[in-house]
């Protein structure tokens, strides 16, 4: 075999050469987890700062409804899923669970606010105007059931 074959063949079967550079090692991927608890640290306009297993999180909160948002506080326990690096997504406070009703209910709007249930309704307006409809309306009182006003209209 002429030492030209021979080269050739060799190049054919031997392994490339290795580069004698070295590669800049590559930054660790950030690893998400799924939900984890976290307190809430702080709030600021737009987000919600969370500290779990001594990282920050900076949040936004996950509304499931039309109605008032999740009013939160330093110090609450959140369940959060984690976004990206730093970022995460509020899902709920955490809290036992208590079926019972609460003691006191405050429901609050700017302009109007009425509760609808068949064909009857209450509706308060900010004027401070109060309508009271329904099919029949019956007020009972154990004492005094008293009816005061400006001008009271009966029909």
């Amino acid at each position: 075999m002429t030492k030209k074959r021979a080269t050739a063949a060799a190049a054919r079967t031997s392994p490339p050469p290795r580069s004698r550079t070295r590669r800049a090692p590559r930054a660790a991927a950030a690893v998400v987890a799924g939900p984890s608890e976290g307190v809430v640290e702080a709030l600021e306009a737009g987000a919600v700062l969370v500290r779990a297993d001594a990282e920050r999180w900076r949040c936004a909160v996950l509304r499931t409804h039309a109605g008032p948002p999740l009013v939160l506080a330093v110090g609450e326990v959140v369940l959060f899923a984690p976004l990206g690096p730093g970022r995460g997504c509020v899902l709920g406070r955490v809290e036992p669970y208590d079926p019972a009703a609460p003691a006191e209910l405050h429901l609050r709007a700017t302009e109007s606010l009425t509760l609808t249930c068949g064909e009857s309704s209450v509706e308060l307006s900010a004027h401070g105007k109060v309508a009271v409809r329904g099919v029949d309306v019956v007020t009972t009182a154990k004492r005094k059931n008293r009816i005061k006003g400006g001008s009271v209209d009966i029909n």
